[in-house]
């Protein structure tokens, strides 16, 4: 388990917890690819399941449907 910045446990590594803290900066600051950081962080660490559900989350904030493939594939991938 690991912590992000805020202190709160996050399954998965400690790399994984750092990109997380990473990807909402980025959302935040409307900076770099926050999907695509969580995407990495979840393809090294797939016990990382806060990264599918962050990644999902975000392309729905885009206006993607509960349907679309890269929506259903970072939920299953939160599921496992």
């Amino acid at each position: 388990m690991a912590k992000d910045q805020q202190g709160l446990m996050l399954s998965g590594a400690p790399e994984s917890a750092a990109a997380f803290d990473r990807a909402i900066a980025d959302y935040y600051r409307l900076t770099g690819d926050p999907v695509g950081v969580l995407k990495s962080a979840l393809a090294q660490d797939p016990g990382f399941a806060l990264g599918g559900v962050a990644i999902a989350a975000l392309y729905m904030i885009g206006g993607f449907r509960g349907d679309h493939p890269e929506v259903a594939s970072a939920l299953c991938a939160a599921e496992t």
